[in-house]
């Protein structure tokens, strides 16, 4: 996330971490009142993840005690990440950072109708796009969410049966 709030890309919106930190501390907060033990923050995108690792650490401090635990999980981001980019270079295929096969692949799996395949290209420095979203496929991206969903549990199984 930009600290300009400058729209670089058609159709983007972008927020400054503070304010991200914000919604994410409020979102909190709505899980404490609603008798959460323990609260995740996590993210699905490179930006942000310092601001949820923040206020997951500050929250957990202020409310220290009997109140709710507040964790940051950032195994859905970085740890999928990581399988995903090892899947794809077994296979021959391009990684790319944003918007290239994984990200696509997703979207596909997720909902295959928003995506306009006749519009696909490599990336460039005008498109957004790092790599090449048109290899993707809703197959690759049940194979990659599902690696998201692996972690993440993982990570919260062990964060909330150690007593965390």
């Amino acid at each position: 996330m930009t600290k300009t709030g400058h729209m670089r890309f058609p159709g983007t919106v972008t927020v400054s971490d503070e304010t991200f930190a914000a919604v994410a501390r409020d979102a909190a907060a709505s899980a404490r009142a609603a008798g959460f033990r323990h609260v995740v923050l996590m993210g699905d995108h490179g930006g942000g993840q310092k601001a949820l690792e923040k206020v997951a650490a500050d929250l957990d401090r202020e409310w220290a005690g009997p109140g709710p635990r507040v964790h940051y999980v950032p195994d859905g981001y970085f740890g999928a990440e990581k399988r995903v980019r090892e899947y794809l270079e077994a296979r021959g295929l391009p990684t790319g950072a944003h918007a290239g096969i994984p990200d696509t692949s997703q979207l596909l799996f997720l909902d295959g109708r928003s995506i306009r395949r006749d519009r696909m290209q490599p990336g460039n420095p005008d498109n957004g796009v790092d790599g090449d979203p048109r290899p993707a496929s809703a197959e690759l991206g049940r194979v990659f969410l599902d690696f998201k969903v692996d972690a993440v549990v993982a990570r919260i199984r062990k964060l909330t049966s150690a007593g965390g």
